[in-house]
């Protein structure tokens, strides 16, 4: 029989399938968990940005375990690992709950080569034990250059959203005012919404992204 697959998972930003049908074994697109941590800590995806690796993710709001980024390179230096502390920036809009959106910010560390690092691992520990191993590894996703087109970044929808007039006119409305293209998180929606939606992303006009915590409660948890 094949061997298994490796345990580490890559991310990629690339769009959701399907907007209410169950969350896929863990791949593209998905929180991740930290493994070690004295608390629950997830990341989604990573982007290098100004001399700077900006890892989107999820940790307590106050008291949050310290984290460190690893850097890997690309071959001729596949076998070098360069690990830095992270900055962690509370994303302020959490109304006090127990967890929050926050940054992993790490200063981009060069190797000898003075090549940038191609992807990031996190842990708790700058010499996490055997056991956490392999760390989550994300993709560094470069800067994209700026452009003239009006994208829309909207928040997770939740509690089986199924506004279906307002979701429509939210996109109408903003089509009108310019925008190209619309990317949605999703926790969970209703049928009427979902229909919608997988019109829109048959034309191309939305990106739907999977945003569910698990364990982790709307508006009691998490904002």
């Amino acid at each position: 029989s094949p061997p298994p697959p490796p345990v580490h998972v890559v991310l990629r930003m690339v769009p959701n399938e399907s907007l209410i049908a169950p969350a896929p074994p863990a791949s593209d697109n998905q929180w991740q968990d930290v493994p070690d941590g004295p608390h629950t800590i997830r990341v989604f995806s990573a982007f290098l940005q100004d001399s700077i690796v900006r890892v989107l993710a999820v940790t307590k709001t106050i008291g949050s375990a310290p984290v460190f980024c690893q850097f890997r390179y690309s071959p001729p230096d596949s076998d070098l690992s360069v690990w830095v502390a992270a900055n962690i920036r509370i994303i302020q809009e959490n109304w006090g709950l127990p967890y929050s959106a926050a940054f992993f910010l790490c200063p981009v560390s060069r190797n000898s080569s003075s090549s940038l690092p191609l992807e990031v691992s996190i842990a708790t520990s700058s010499s996490p034990s055997s056991s956490s191993k392999p760390l989550r590894i994300l993709p560094l996703l470069p800067e994209t250059s700026a452009t003239n087109d009006l994208e829309v970044c909207v928040p997770p929808l939740h509690n089986a959203f199924n506004k279906a007039d307002l979701f429509l006119e939210f996109l109408e409305l903003y089509s009108i005012l310019g925008a190209r293209h619309f990317t949605f998180y999703n926790v969970s929606v209703g049928p009427q919404v979902d229909c919608i939606a997988r019109d829109y992303m048959a034309r191309g006009r939305i990106d739907v992204l999977p945003s569910r915590l698990e364990d982790m409660l709307p508006e009691k948890d998490i904002r």
